[in-house]
């Protein structure tokens, strides 16, 4: 099963921080006043199914080892400077997945983008729908080819 290490140290501009195990900050927007609170919002970070996370208190402090479930990826966690992130795992059928990868390749991105875009699709369509208005296919002279209903 994979595994990382993450250490909770004390930070030269947040009281402790949390260092990933490439050595990067992790959550690096977050300021953490004890260790402790530090280690609990990486739970919340790995609190999803089959994750297990045990901290262990050493002389240079805590480290927090993950262990990941069979066949897990190990998500990317965010850098220091970059803006905190919400990790997602998907579970998805076969025809699903080929449908991402496809859309990633269409758009020249990973699966991950080729969700994000479908993410700020639908948060257009919610959009309009809260301002009384909809969505529709047009053609090169903005006439509709299709309304877009059921989002």
């Amino acid at each position: 099963m994979p595994k990382a290490t993450y250490r909770i140290a004390k930070g030269d501009v947040s009281p402790w921080v949390i260092i990933g195990p490439g050595g990067s900050h992790v959550l690096s927007g977050e300021d953490f006043r004890t260790d402790r609170e530090a280690v609990a919002a990486l739970r919340g970070m790995f609190a999803r199914e089959g994750v297990r996370m045990e901290t262990v208190e050493t002389p240079e402090g805590l480290v927090a080892n993950v262990t990941y479930p069979p066949g897990a990826v190990q998500p990317t966690l965010p850098r220091s400077g970059d803006r905190p992130v919400v990790t997602f795992q998907v579970r998805a059928s076969a025809e699903l997945a080929r449908i991402v990868h496809d859309l990633a390749a269409t758009y020249d991105t990973t699966p991950e983008g080729a969700i994000l875009r479908a993410i700020g699709l639908l948060k257009v369509a919610a959009d309009a729908r809260r301002d009384g208005k909809g969505l529709a296919i047009v053609d090169d002279e903005l006439n509709v080819d299709q309304e877009i209903t059921g989002i």
